[in-house]
């Protein structure tokens, strides 16, 4: 499976490129699918052309919300989402989209900053594992082949803090 790292700088240029194809005039508020949902809608909401009431209660979805999201897959969310609150959602905005979604969200427009291969893992910044500096040390002198790990990585640092 291949990943796609998503960096703070990317998700930031993909959020304003949604929000440019945000038809803002047709909505009074906005539902964002949580968790991923409410990332994108702060990020995104920083270029708005208008404030919408942000809705935390699916229930209240009606035909002048906004509904936003990470990315699209399978589509089970907003299946589910049209399913249980008896919705209809005509569109749908997301940063990503794994496949083509039209034949499963037959009436509802899905509106995307790029297409993702479906083999695809999508690491957003906030679920990107930062390294910790022992892990730089390691890494930069394991590439100069010196094999070090860490059990010596306490001498290292002496040695380098000492330079």
């Amino acid at each position: 499976m291949n990943s796609f790292n998503i960096t703070p700088d990317i998700f930031r240029k993909d959020c304003m490129k949604l929000a440019d194809q945000i038809k803002w005039s047709k909505y009074s508020s906005v539902y964002p699918i949580p968790k991923n949902g409410f990332a994108v809608l702060c990020e995104v909401n920083r270029h708005a052309e208008k404030d919408l009431k942000i809705l935390y209660n699916p229930a209240e979805i009606n035909a002048f919300t906004l509904i936003i999201d990470d990315l699209i897959d399978s589509g089970k969310t907003i299946i589910n989402l049209k399913k249980e609150y008896h919705l209809n959602i005509s569109d749908f905005y997301v940063l990503y989209r794994k496949n083509d979604n039209n034949s499963i969200l037959p009436g509802t427009s899905v509106y995307y900053v790029k297409d993702i291969e479906p083999i695809t893992w999508i690491n957003f910044p906030w679920e990107i594992k930062r390294e910790d500096e022992d892990s730089h040390i390691i890494r930069l002198l394991e590439h100069k082949g010196l094999g070090i790990n860490k059990e010596n990585i306490g001498k290292i640092r002496k040695f380098l803090t000492a330079l």
